[in-house]
């Protein structure tokens, strides 16, 4: 499975994609498989510190077995996480997001140091939800500060760890923008969230008519809007950003 491509980024970090099909019921042993590669390969290249990773997952909230899909996912993951990231707050910012296809896409950016963490005291730590969410919590932190970026993981409708306003398009998006300006002004950005790039996942291809006037507003007009699923199938909305040029 040899399906990486690396590039400098931020002068000594670099990106590591790896993309490959996937039988749906096998997520879990392949993201084991393609994680341990990245971090390897990494940590061969004296890049030790994941700071931020992207994550597709086909059909994110089908189940197979006893498992979702993401949950599938997070039990890889977090075998990987647990041999090179055994302490919690290590772990990077990241977002995970479904498609509708069976390739499942991993993109990596790993550096020589270690990324300042940002949390959400409004939200529980991803890696600490309670059983509910499945036999292994998602391991991820809200947000990063590195060199001269900011990464903002995927953002929803979320306090503590529960989703409010299941199925509620305007009260979701109306949260998710609370919580990303939490975010902003822990990290001091408040008022560069103009001169950010976002990318808003849509669980309904449709629903991009209700929202794109209100973000544009709140966020500015950098976006992207991408057709997803999100990781919890009563979320309809997820926001992650990016800025570079701190």
């Amino acid at each position: 499975m040899d399906f990486a491509l690396n590039f400098e980024k931020n002068l000594s970090d670099k990106e590591y994609t790896y993309k490959v099909s996937c039988d749906p019921r096998e997520i879990s042993s392949i993201t084991e498989i393609l994680y341990q590669k990245a971090f390897e390969a990494a940590r061969s290249d004296g890049l030790p510190y994941p700071v931020r990773i992207w994550n597709l997952i086909p059909f994110i909230n089908d189940f197979h077995g006893n498992l979702e899909n993401y949950q599938a996912f997070c039990k890889g993951r977090k075998n990987v996480f647990d041999r090179f990231l055994p302490v919690e707050s290590d772990y990077p910012a990241a977002s995970a997001v479904g498609i509708f296809s069976n390739e499942i896409s991993f993109r990596f950016l790993f550096s020589d140091t270690r990324p300042e963490i940002i949390s959400n005291p409004f939200q529980v730590e991803a890696y600490r939800y309670p059983s509910i969410y499945g036999p292994t919590p998602p391991s991820f932190a809200r947000a990063c500060l590195h060199k001269r970026s900011f990464y903002l993981s995927g953002t929803a409708s979320i306090r503590g760890h529960e989703t409010l306003y299941p199925d509620n398009l305007e009260q979701q998006l109306g949260l998710t923008l609370e919580n990303i300006f939490i975010i902003l002004e822990k990290a001091n950005l408040s008022n560069k969230a103009s001169n950010m790039n976002w990318k808003v996942f849509l669980k309904n291809r449709d629903d991009i008519m209700n929202v794109k006037a209100p973000i544009q507003d709140a966020l500015g007009t950098n976006l992207a809007f991408v057709h997803a699923d999100i990781c919890r199938s009563n979320l309809l909305i997820e926001i992650e950003g990016e800025y570079n040029g701190l």
